[in-house]
Formats: C-alpha cells, sequence, structure tokens
C-alpha cells in the first residue's frame, strides 16, 4: 500500500511513472514533478482511462490511499449505469 508520505515524496524523473495503489487506481508522476490521479478500467473488450486531476496534500488521497478506496465503487456504478443506456 503506498501512503500519504511515500505520494509526497515522489519527485519528477526523466520519463513519467505510476505508483500504483490498486485496483487499476494509481498516481501519475511526471517530469515537471505534478502528481495526477489516473484509474485504469476495462468496460466492452476496451481499456479506458480517467483523470481525477492533481494531487491535493489536503484532500481526499491524504488519508484514503488504499485497493479498498470507495470511489472505484462509485466508478464501476457510473460505468455499469451507462452499458446498461
Amino acid at each position: 500500500m503506498i501512503t500519504d508520505i511515500k505520494i509526497r515524496a515522489a519527485r519528477g524523473r526523466e520519463k513519467p511513472y505510476k505508483l500504483t495503489i490498486g485496483e487499476g487506481l494509481f498516481l501519475l508522476v511526471t517530469p515537471n514533478h505534478s502528481r495526477l490521479w489516473r484509474f485504469r478500467y476495462g468496460f466492452g473488450g476496451k481499456e479506458n482511462l480517467i483523470s481525477f486531476g492533481a494531487y491535493d496534500p489536503g484532500g481526499v488521497a491524504a488519508g484514503v490511499v488504499s485497493s479498498t478506496w470507495t470511489p472505484l465503487r462509485v466508478i464501476e456504478q457510473t460505468v455499469s449505469n451507462r452499458a446498461s443506456n
């Protein structure tokens, strides 16, 4: 499991890299030190990517980074609802 301390310590490298949280959720660290939330999921045989914006040290990620992240359930539900329409 990744911690808030590890996220804050993440620095940009020559190429972007991922800090994997689990279940498709990861933090993309870019060369200019940006930390961006991404979620990769599969639907209908295709792989999709959702961006949630930049990491906020005082925000949701400060204590919620785990493989049982609740918003993932909301995303799964949203994708399922779109499929049924």
